[in-house]
Protein backbone atom coordinates (compact mmCIF):
# COMPACT_ATOMS: atom_id res chain seq x y z
CA UNK A 1 0.00 0.00 0.00
CA UNK A 2 1.63 3.65 -1.04
CA UNK A 3 0.90 6.73 0.99
CA UNK A 4 0.30 9.42 -1.32
CA UNK A 5 1.84 12.68 -1.03
CA UNK A 6 0.42 16.11 -1.30
CA UNK A 7 1.76 17.79 -4.43
CA UNK A 8 4.13 20.93 -3.31
CA UNK A 9 2.49 24.13 -4.72
CA UNK A 10 5.52 26.67 -4.20
CA UNK A 11 9.33 26.04 -3.97
CA UNK A 12 10.54 26.68 -0.38
CA UNK A 13 14.19 28.57 -1.12
CA UNK A 14 14.98 28.14 2.43
CA UNK A 15 17.76 25.41 3.88
CA UNK A 16 17.02 24.00 6.99
CA UNK A 17 17.90 26.65 9.53
CA UNK A 18 15.56 29.53 7.48
CA UNK A 19 18.52 30.94 5.57
CA UNK A 20 17.81 31.48 1.90
CA UNK A 21 19.61 28.98 -0.83
CA UNK A 22 21.76 30.26 -3.26
CA UNK A 23 22.25 29.37 -6.98
CA UNK A 24 25.11 26.73 -7.11
CA UNK A 25 26.34 27.84 -10.68
CA UNK A 26 26.87 31.59 -10.90
CA UNK A 27 25.37 31.69 -14.11
CA UNK A 28 22.04 30.31 -14.84
CA UNK A 29 20.55 29.57 -18.35
CA UNK A 30 17.54 30.80 -20.09
CA UNK A 31 15.54 27.35 -20.01
CA UNK A 32 16.26 27.85 -15.68
CA UNK A 33 15.80 30.96 -15.42
CA UNK A 34 11.78 30.69 -17.33
CA UNK A 35 11.41 27.62 -15.00
CA UNK A 36 12.60 29.48 -11.38
CA UNK A 37 10.51 32.80 -12.45
CA UNK A 38 7.57 30.92 -14.38
CA UNK A 39 7.43 32.91 -16.88
CA UNK A 40 8.05 32.41 -21.01
CA UNK A 41 11.32 33.41 -22.73
CA UNK A 42 10.14 36.52 -24.26
CA UNK A 43 9.42 37.82 -20.25
CA UNK A 44 13.00 36.70 -19.31
CA UNK A 45 14.48 39.03 -22.23
CA UNK A 46 12.43 41.73 -21.27
CA UNK A 47 12.87 41.58 -17.77
CA UNK A 48 16.80 41.70 -18.80
CA UNK A 49 15.84 44.79 -20.99
CA UNK A 50 13.70 46.29 -18.48
CA UNK A 51 16.88 46.33 -16.04
CA UNK A 52 14.76 44.17 -13.33
CA UNK A 53 17.07 41.09 -14.51
CA UNK A 54 20.00 43.16 -14.19
CA UNK A 55 23.27 41.23 -14.83
CA UNK A 56 22.52 39.10 -18.02
CA UNK A 57 24.86 38.11 -20.72
CA UNK A 58 24.69 36.62 -24.63
CA UNK A 59 27.51 34.01 -24.22
CA UNK A 60 27.10 32.61 -27.92
CA UNK A 61 29.92 31.12 -29.74
CA UNK A 62 28.64 31.31 -33.02
CA UNK A 63 25.69 32.10 -34.95
CA UNK A 64 22.87 34.23 -34.23
CA UNK A 65 20.76 32.71 -32.13
CA UNK A 66 21.63 34.30 -28.53
CA UNK A 67 22.75 32.12 -25.47
CA UNK A 68 21.73 33.80 -22.45
CA UNK A 69 23.57 33.79 -19.34
CA UNK A 70 21.71 35.60 -16.01
CA UNK A 71 23.68 36.04 -12.83
CA UNK A 72 21.98 33.47 -10.41
CA UNK A 73 22.00 36.36 -8.18
CA UNK A 74 19.84 38.68 -10.35
CA UNK A 75 17.49 36.31 -10.29
CA UNK A 76 17.26 35.40 -6.46
CA UNK A 77 17.38 39.41 -6.19
CA UNK A 78 14.26 39.50 -8.64
CA UNK A 79 12.29 36.82 -6.94
CA UNK A 80 12.43 37.44 -3.51
CA UNK A 81 14.11 41.31 -2.90
CA UNK A 82 15.74 42.03 -0.45
CA UNK A 83 16.71 38.18 0.54
CA UNK A 84 20.64 39.01 -0.98
CA UNK A 85 22.89 41.98 -0.10
CA UNK A 86 22.13 44.56 -3.23
CA UNK A 87 23.47 43.98 -6.23
CA UNK A 88 26.68 45.36 -7.41
CA UNK A 89 26.35 48.45 -9.06
CA UNK A 90 29.48 48.12 -11.80
CA UNK A 91 30.00 45.62 -14.33
CA UNK A 92 33.97 45.08 -12.84
CA UNK A 93 32.35 44.82 -9.55
CA UNK A 94 30.22 41.62 -11.18
CA UNK A 95 33.07 40.43 -13.03
CA UNK A 96 35.39 40.23 -9.69
CA UNK A 97 32.28 38.23 -7.55
CA UNK A 98 32.21 36.04 -10.82
CA UNK A 99 35.72 35.52 -11.47
CA UNK A 100 36.29 35.11 -7.41
CA UNK A 101 33.66 32.20 -7.90
CA UNK A 102 35.71 30.32 -10.43
CA UNK A 103 38.88 31.23 -8.14
CA UNK A 104 37.20 29.73 -5.45
CA UNK A 105 36.56 26.18 -6.83
CA UNK A 106 40.49 25.70 -6.74
CA UNK A 107 40.72 25.80 -10.54
CA UNK A 108 42.39 29.41 -10.89
CA UNK A 109 45.93 29.22 -12.07
CA UNK A 110 48.89 30.93 -10.28
CA UNK A 111 49.50 33.24 -13.14
CA UNK A 112 45.89 34.56 -13.13
CA UNK A 113 44.54 32.10 -15.78
CA UNK A 114 41.49 30.39 -15.61
CA UNK A 115 41.38 26.52 -16.48
CA UNK A 116 38.20 25.63 -19.43
CA UNK A 117 36.80 23.41 -16.62
CA UNK A 118 36.40 26.35 -13.95
CA UNK A 119 34.93 28.75 -17.18
CA UNK A 120 32.57 25.76 -17.82
CA UNK A 121 30.97 25.91 -13.85
CA UNK A 122 30.98 29.52 -14.32
CA UNK A 123 29.07 30.06 -17.53
CA UNK A 124 27.36 26.86 -16.85
CA UNK A 125 27.95 25.62 -20.26
CA UNK A 126 29.66 22.63 -21.56
CA UNK A 127 32.97 21.80 -22.27
CA UNK A 128 32.10 22.30 -25.87
CA UNK A 129 30.81 25.57 -25.38
CA UNK A 130 33.97 26.99 -24.07
CA UNK A 131 36.09 25.20 -26.79
CA UNK A 132 33.81 27.02 -29.21
CA UNK A 133 34.32 30.35 -28.20
CA UNK A 134 37.72 29.77 -27.80
CA UNK A 135 37.73 28.56 -31.76
CA UNK A 136 35.73 31.67 -32.46
CA UNK A 137 38.31 34.11 -30.74
CA UNK A 138 36.12 35.07 -27.56
CA UNK A 139 38.44 33.75 -25.51
CA UNK A 140 42.32 33.26 -25.80
CA UNK A 141 44.67 30.77 -24.71
CA UNK A 142 47.13 31.36 -21.58
CA UNK A 143 50.81 31.42 -22.92
CA UNK A 144 52.09 27.66 -23.32
CA UNK A 145 48.82 26.58 -22.94
CA UNK A 146 47.27 23.62 -25.08
CA UNK A 147 43.83 22.34 -25.51
CA UNK A 148 44.51 18.01 -25.15
CA UNK A 149 42.94 14.98 -24.20
CA UNK A 150 42.87 13.23 -20.76
CA UNK A 151 43.55 14.48 -17.43
CA UNK A 152 44.72 17.81 -17.23
CA UNK A 153 44.02 18.42 -20.81
CA UNK A 154 42.17 21.75 -19.84
CA UNK A 155 43.25 24.42 -21.13
CA UNK A 156 44.20 27.91 -19.42
CA UNK A 157 42.25 30.32 -20.61
CA UNK A 158 43.38 34.51 -19.69
CA UNK A 159 41.06 36.02 -16.89
CA UNK A 160 42.03 39.54 -19.40
CA UNK A 161 39.93 37.49 -22.72
CA UNK A 162 37.16 36.44 -20.18
CA UNK A 163 36.30 39.94 -18.57
CA UNK A 164 36.73 41.08 -22.33
CA UNK A 165 34.21 38.48 -22.89
CA UNK A 166 32.05 39.39 -20.24
CA UNK A 167 32.00 43.17 -21.04
CA UNK A 168 31.37 42.78 -24.62
CA UNK A 169 28.58 40.44 -24.10
CA UNK A 170 26.42 41.89 -21.56
CA UNK A 171 22.78 42.85 -21.84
Amino acid sequence: MTTERPVQRRLDLRARDGSRLLFIRPMLGMESVKAILDVSEDDVLDLIADGQLRWAWNLRATGDKAFVRVWGRSVTCYLVPGSQPSEPESMDEVIAALLRSAGDRQEAIGDGSLRATALQRLFNVSSGHVLNLLSAGELKLAPRSVCRVGPGGSPEITRESVVELLKARSF
